[in-house]
């Protein structure tokens, strides 16, 4: 694997990345813009006040920042197969706004009140401008395909939409596992490993494959390009989600302000994690019943999610699961690897795979 900082790389993509959001969703809508999307209106309507209730709340989200590694993996993609980069950046930002998008709404579904070391975006502008700024997140990208300032043809946009409405179909199976299971509707032992990788195949790796089956669709790739290295994607989407599970529990101090959610934030909701499941595989039976217990309290008491980590710890589970994560991603990655010509964009992507399941925040 290259020596290349990914962070600094990230920074260095962060602004075309901006621009790409930006061309998508103005700070500021104009008549111009709305018109274009929603058609010549037959009535009135005042783009002020469409500011206030959408594009105000989603470039609050926005402004925040996040990692943003999704539009460089569609980027990275299309790079590494040969793809005009620049000409087809812009499109970038369709699978980012969709990501925040399920932010805001899972932010609201969970009752989160910090999101990016911010208040969550419905404690500031009250949960109906949020699930309608949420939804329209998912929305305002298609605004893309249908300009289609690129110049692709028909079958190429048809084959974009299907696209984006399977993987936007799919983060919703996700997030319905997500929610019943810590809602308790299925006993924490009755779920497994492969159904945990699954619920975060749905969840997290959808909108990965997304990115770089996109990236890959408007380079010209192959059908088993796409396919391949959508996998590839997916793998990372699945370990960047077991990543984020760790560091929800072993990040303290300075470094969970960076991080951007509460304390044992996963615990309080009750989160069925890898990490909890492999803990009840291995741990003896007082200590299966004590993690069932906490995490179905949903509490916020800091000695209970103390011991909650503690038992999670205490069994090996932060370790089986890096384990696991890693070789999700370098299965994948061989056979990335073996449809990618050399260049220096796939030497990114492999460093760029690995940084994010070694992230520290």
């Amino acid at each position: 694997m290259s020596d290349i900082d990914i962070n600094a790389y990230l920074a260095s993509q962060s602004k075309a990345v901006d621009a790409a959001l930006a061309s998508a969703l103005p700070h500021a809508f104009t008549r111009a813009y709305v018109n274009a999307l929603s058609g010549t209106p037959a009535y009135a309507y005042d783009t002020k006040t469409l500011d206030n209730g959408l594009a105000t709340p989603l470039w609050d989200f926005l402004s925040r920042g996040g990692k943003r590694w999704r539009p460089v993996l569609f980027s990275l993609v299309a790079e590494a197969l040969g793809g005009e980069v620049e000409r087809i950046r812009p499109l970038c930002a369709i699978p980012e706004l969709v990501h925040n998008g399920t932010i805001i709404i899972d932010d609201i579904e969970d009752g989160s009140d910090l999101r990016r070391g911010k208040p969550s975006l419905h404690t500031l502008y009250g949960i109906d401008t949020a699930i309608n700024a949420g939804n329209a997140a998912y929305f305002i990208p298609l605004a893309l395909l249908l300009r289609n300032d690129q110049g692709f043809s028909d079958d190429i946009i048809l084959q974009a939409y299907h696209i984006y409405a399977r993987e936007l179909i799919n983060v919703h199976f996700g997030q319905a596992l997500d929610i019943s299971w810590h809602r308790g509707e299925k006993s924490p032992q009755e779920i497994t490993e492969s159904q945990y990788i699954q619920m975060c195949a749905y969840k997290t790796g959808t909108l990965a494959r997304m990115s770089a089956k996109l990236g890959a669709l408007f380079a010209g790739a192959s059908r088993e390009q796409m396919d391949i290295l959508g996998t590839f994607a997916e793998s990372i989407g699945i370990a960047f989600q077991i990543q984020d599970d760790i560091l929800d529990i072993v990040t303290k101090g300075e470094d969970r302000e960076k991080f951007g959610k509460p304390y044992g934030n996963d615990i309080t909701e009750g989160k069925i994690t890898l990490l909890v499941i492999k803990t009840l595989q291995r741990a003896p039976p007082g200590d299966r019943e004590e993690l069932v217990d906490i995490l179905s309290s949903h509490t916020k008491d800091r000695e209970r999610i103390d011991r909650a980590i503690a038992i999670i710890e205490a069994h090996g589970a932060i370790d089986k699961a890096r384990e696991i994560a890693n070789a999700l991603v370098i299965s994948s990655w061989e056979d990335a690897r073996r449809i990618l010509p050399e260049c220096p964009a796939r030497d990114v992507l492999e460093s760029f795979a690995h940084y994010l399941i070694e992230r520290q925040v």
